[in-house]
């Protein structure tokens, strides 16, 4: 019955995938509608929450509306919303979860779905997002809407704004990223050199002032320049199939998810280094992660999503330390699963997630203090053919036995080329010394990568990730061999002497040697 729970539960999981795919901006019908009102239902307070997540969940008066988007301010949680039912539309909310948490529709479109992030400029405090080709804003202040530029040829994908309140989007139709400066009317657009590159994220963190996007379908990270307005673009390595969301930290590191494996990783653009990170090691028959939504608080931690697992990440760069966060399911008899499409920072150390398939909203409290901890090397090296072996540390402050696993990419997990092992650890006290194993496949490829060890309770998990060098087993083998030949000589020779000494024998009548004699004479030292 697990297995057929869980082959459902996978179902569940693609439909949702499928669902967020088809999703495609159309063009408005009739004027933008927004209003302060109430949402018709309030928000079911029978949440589930743990240690580190709290969670609000939609009402039930209407189960097609799903929470897409979270992008949290001082003041207030702003969620776009989608309905998949009959009619479908779309919706801005305003959350506010103190002192009695609370939804308000400051837009409503009927018959329309807007476009694949919503955006808020905290200098002029407009919320902008999409609506077909049309840019369009909410004005806090007077509670109204305002389209101001068009783009033809492609509707608005993601948003994201600068430094300077202008607002940058992708054009996937029109394969091309689009600015609008509200100082100056209209707009430009900038094409993108390859085309059908499927584009995606977009972001103006970078500290040169440039604008990165990702480009999908075509594994590759696009660059425009903010003095020349030129694009630059990086081609990935093969094993990166599909990045996807991207930001740049204080560095000009690129951090990027892959959306569809189970790894996260960076691209240097000043050295050409490209890193890929597995997720942290998961209990069970898990599905693939997924890694969506990314970005960087205000001490450049980076957090991400993990669609299908139900996973808010953390990753310490500076540490090298991955915290990864479960979200609890709501209690009930009915098969559930998770889709957490989207997460954002926000104020108070408050991280704020999306769930599509849950329908709530919620965040990850990160200034609570974490029980777990693990210390291992951070590289290591394994012959082709050959097992492996980490040791760790692991520190825990609370009760109860606890995982200890490692996670491969999703490129070596899918071609078997390394393969971890897991292990429950139930010691008397901590810390505990404790080993983490792996197999390499004869066919693993002579090169450096991540694998990620990790140690977790089933609440949460922490992770390091190890760069795992594998080396060649050809000289084991060539020296193998060669031991053998040799062995196989010396026992060809050993039998042609033993003839001789016989047909001697028989002629002297002298004896034989026996077979352990024969053993000894042959035996040899590597």
């Amino acid at each position: 019955m697990r297995h057929l729970a869980e082959r459902l539960r996978r179902i569940g999981s693609l439909l949702v995938v499928l669902m967020t795919l088809l999703v495609f901006p159309i063009f408005p019908r009739g004027n933008l509608e927004g209003s302060a009102i109430t949402s018709p239902a309030p928000i079911q307070q029978a949440s589930p929450t743990s240690n580190y997540v709290t969670t609000f969940r939609l009402a039930d008066s209407n189960l097609s509306l799903s929470p897409v988007i979270v992008y949290p301010t001082p003041t207030r949680v702003w969620v776009l919303a989608q309905n998949y039912g009959q009619p479908f539309y779309s919706q801005i909310l305003a959350f506010t979860p103190k002192p009695q948490p609370r939804f308000e529709v400051s837009v409503s479109l009927t018959g329309v779905f807007v476009s694949s992030s919503i955006t808020v400029d905290a200098q002029s405090g407009r919320i902008w997002y999409g609506v077909g080709k049309m840019l369009a804003y909410y004005d806090q202040s007077t509670g109204k809407n305002q389209t101001v530029a068009g783009f033809p040829g492609g509707a608005l994908g993601y948003l994201t704004v600068d430094g300077r309140s202008r607002v940058w989007a992708t054009l996937t139709g029109a394969n091309s990223v689009g600015l609008y400066d509200p100082a100056r009317p209209g707009n430009t657009t900038y094409r993108v050199p390859t085309s059908n590159s499927g584009l995606q994220g977009i972001t103006a963190t970078a500290p040169d002032g440039s604008i990165w996007f990702a480009e999908t379908s075509v594994r590759k990270l696009g660059r425009l320049d903010p003095n020349t307005l030129s694009i630059t673009e990086y081609t990935a390595p093969s094993d990166v199939a599909a990045p996807t969301q991207l930001v740049v930290d204080a560095n000009g590191v690129v951090w990027y998810s892959d959306h569809a494996t189970s790894d996260f990783g960076s691209f240097n653009p000043a050295t050409g280094e490209w890193r890929k990170i597995p997720v942290g090691y998961c209990l069970g028959d898990c599905p693939v992660a997924l890694p969506n939504a990314i970005a960087l608080d205000t001490n450049e931690r980076l957090w991400f999503s993990e669609h299908l697992r139900g996973v808010i990440g953390e990753y310490d760069s500076v540490l090298g330390l991955l915290t990864e966060y479960t979200i609890p399911l709501p209690p009930s008899n009915t098969l559930q699963f998770p889709a957490t499409w989207w997460t954002w920072p926000g104020p108070d150390s408050l991280i704020w997630f999306a769930d599509l398939s849950l329908r709530e909203i919620g965040y990850v409290n990160s200034s609570v203090p974490i029980p777990l901890t693990i210390s291992s090397e951070r590289g290591a090296s394994a012959f082709q053919g050959g097992q492996g072996t980490l040791p760790v540390t692991v520190y825990h402050q609370g009760q109860g036995s606890v995982s200890l696993g490692i996670s491969t990419t999703s490129f070596d997990t899918r071609n078997s080329q390394i393969t971890a092992h897991a292990e429950n650890l139930s010691p008397v006290a901590y810390p505990v010394q404790a080993t983490a194993k792996f197999t390499v496949g004869w066919g693993a490829s002579l090169q450096s990568r991540y694998v990620t060890v990790t140690v977790q309770n089933g609440e949460i998990a922490v992770s390091i990730p190890v760069k795992l060098t594998v080396r060649t087993a050809y000289l084991t083998v060539g020296v193998a061999l060669g031991l053998t030949a040799i062995a196989v000589f010396s026992h060809r020779r050993e039998k042609r002497s033993n003839r001789e000494e016989e047909n001697a024998g028989e002629t002297n009548g002298s004896s034989t040697k026996t077979g352990e004699d024969l053993h000894s004479r042959i035996s040899f030292t590597p």
